[in-house]
């Protein structure tokens, strides 16, 4: 299941809507997720793990008491799996703002490899300008 995935079923019981970056319906309450993710742990030279870094913003008019809904998506995150939110407070006078930030760990997926021509495979390159090709010689062959 993708994180945004599990963001969205752990804060389904809310009954808020939930998007992604920017939210464009009418409802007064509702719930932007946002994430950047940094590389962790690493072996064979390639990152195996990255930290996500996500935040929750809950948005909702200044008179609605919105205490009960954080502490709610807390529990509700944490329950997924996520680590406890930390809570931020940015509201101003038109509108409540609430965001919570939260980590996890997800799995880098491996790249698929770039296929290399081996050296002894490579294609010889081109004889210089007015040399018969056959009596080319490569580097470090003569």
């Amino acid at each position: 299941m993708t994180l945004e995935k599990r963001v969205r079923t752990a804060l389904a019981g809310i009954g808020w809507d939930i998007c992604n970056t920017v939210y464009r319906g009418n409802s007064d309450r509702y719930i932007v997720f946002q994430h950047s993710d940094t590389a962790e742990w690493h072996g064979d030279d390639a990152p195996i793990a990255a930290r996500a870094l996500c935040t929750v913003h809950l948005f909702a008019p200044v008179e609605f008491n919105v205490l009960a809904t954080e502490l709610a998506a807390k529990r509700a995150l944490f329950a997924a799996g996520f680590t406890w939110a930390d809570r931020e407070d940015a509201s101003d006078g038109d509108s409540t703002h609430i965001v919570l930030e939260f980590e996890d760990m997800v799995p880098v997926e491996p790249e698929t490899p770039v296929t290399q021509t081996p050296a002894a495979q490579a294609p010889a390159e081109p004889a210089p300008s007015g040399q018969d090709p056959e009596e080319a010689v490569p580097d470090g062959d003569a």
